[in-house]
């Protein structure tokens, strides 16, 4: 997968988030700390997602190329990993992302997802962020996940595609649900909303990944509608079943 190419439409958002902080000074989306969206405190504070962990679902600790669970049932989508572990600044910056819009902190954080990309053998064709609910989505009047998952696909010089998939249905928040039941939470909550090109791999984006759930449900509708390879990729992954 080539990395993050020169492309001018991501030069010129990049300018405008840049001439924003000099408007309304940025704030550092770990520790509030003025003058930066990203202190190098709080980007050393990441614990990083790095090898051993599972091949299909990324997650850590995993010697056995896969885990368990992927073992038992392999997942929709052909990959998943994560930035960090959901936690101290990561765990910061995606409340922030997710209830203060911050476009800037959206850009400076999908540019170090763009560099673990490109170490990874992915052929993408578009990039789709997770969809939230309805009535969610109109409640906060955005969809985090695109806050970063537009400049991820302006790095890869790729089509940003926000409306291929959608919520059928409003589903419950996953926070505090048992595998179980965050499983049958999200079975048969996305719909195709726009026509795939036949084979078309796709990268899924989402802020936080717990059990994989939410994203193998959507990875599935996608392969369902012709999609060659699924993809996924998340800020951060929690792994405390309470996310």
């Amino acid at each position: 997968m080539p990395g993050r190419k020169n492309n001018p439409a991501l030069t010129l958002y990049q300018a405008a988030l840049t001439a924003v902080d000099w408007v309304f000074p940025p704030q550092c989306g770990g520790c509030g700390l003025g003058g930066n969206r990203w202190c190098e405190q709080c980007n050393g504070a990441i614990e990083k997602i790095t090898k051993p962990f599972c091949e299909s679902c990324g997650l850590p600790g995993i010697s056995n190329n896969l885990c368990g669970r992927c073992t038992s049932q392999q997942p929709a989508f052909d990959a998943a990993r994560s930035l960090g572990i959901y936690q101290s600044s990561l765990r910061n910056a995606v409340i922030k992302l997710k209830y203060k819009r911050d476009f800037g902190l959206g850009e400076t954080l999908a540019d170090q997802l763009l560099k673990l990309i490109s170490s990874w053998d992915w052929s993408v064709q578009a990039v789709v962020p997770i969809p939230l609910g309805r009535e969610r989505e109109r409640e906060r009047g955005y969809n985090q996940a695109a806050l970063f998952a537009r400049p991820i696909a302006l790095g890869l010089g790729v089509p940003f595609r926000e409306k291929i998939v959608s919520r059928s249905r409003d589903t419950l928040k996953q926070v505090g649900l048992t595998e179980t039941e965050r499983q049958r939470n999200v079975l048969g909550a996305f719909e195709i909303g726009e026509r795939l090109l036949n084979k078309e791999n796709l990268l899924l984006v989402d802020d936080v990944m717990t059990t994989g759930a939410t994203l193998n449900s959507c990875a599935g509708v996608l392969k369902q509608a012709g999609a060659g390879k699924v993809y996924a990729i998340t800020l951060a992954r929690a792994l405390d079943m309470r996310y």
